[in-house]
């Protein structure tokens, strides 16, 4: 009964995770009619692809070759199971970059009127590397390590002294004018699209931050800010000898 029980979850899980990639790909015009490897294709699949394709293979053996002389020919591990449900979950309610972005309230944001070396001591104490600069509700820049690495290589003789504000920066600041980049998005973002967007290259400008906002523009109110940091070494690892086991 427990082979059975193990098998009938394992194909239901298979069909459910089969109809919600049907559903995500059906606009689509695809390369390939078989939506796992699609799936298994994208950075959010690509995680799941040793645990996809073993599945297929058991999926077909379960329905034409379940049992010999009465016996399971195999039996889905409860690792593999586990593996399926939160696949199916992930599906059902992707994650949220929010859910992994530092909030508003924990940010160190600055305005034109800051003064810059008292800001980068901050900035040095806490482990913030590019702080939101905000006027009038709306961010109107970022102040970070490059923003004074340009303002001294452009203007050598003026030094920062202790009267130097952030507003002395203020053609470094626009997020345009940084060699980095910066993006804004509302909070539907899903970790995984900001994951997948943090690995790309946009002619050699790297992405060093999403600020989300709550309308997805750089006037909306702030809710969090997240970085390349945020969105690495959190998928859990589960061996391929979990996934397995043979016939008892």
């Amino acid at each position: 009964m427990e082979e059975a029980s193990k098998a009938g979850r394992f194909l239901d899980l298979y069909r459910q995770i089969e109809e919600l990639l049907e559903r995500r790909y059906a606009k689509e015009n695809r390369l390939t009619s078989n939506v796992f490897i699609r799936f298994t294709s994208e950075k959010q699949g690509a995680r799941y692809r040793e645990e996809l394709n073993l599945c297929r293979e058991i999926r077909n053996v379960l329905s034409h070759h379940a049992a010999i002389q009465g016996q399971p020919v195999v039996e889905p591990a409860e690792g593999l199971i586990r593996v399926m449900e939160r696949l199916s979950e992930e599906l059902q309610k992707p994650p949220l970059a929010m859910d992994y972005a530092t909030p508003a309230e924990q940010i160190i944001q600055a305005s034109p009127r800051h003064r810059a070396r008292k800001l980068m001591t901050t900035m040095s104490e806490k482990g913030f590397s590019h702080i939101p600069v905000r006027e009038e509700g709306a961010i109107r820049g970022v102040f970070s390590v490059s923003s004074v690495f340009d303002y001294v290589r452009r203007y050598p003789d003026r030094g920062l002294t202790e009267d130097t504000r952030v507003a002395d920066f203020a053609e470094f600041l626009p997020v345009e004018n940084h060699g980095e980049r910066f993006l804004f998005a509302g909070p539907e973002l899903t970790y995984w699209e900001a994951r997948e967007v943090f690995g790309q290259v946009y002619k050699h400008r790297r992405l060093a931050v999403i600020f989300l906002t709550e309308d997805g523009s750089k006037t909306g109110r702030l809710l969090g800010m997240l970085t390349p940091w945020d969105v690495l070494g959190l998928d859990e690892e589960i061996t391929a000898e979990e996934m397995v086991q043979p016939a008892q």
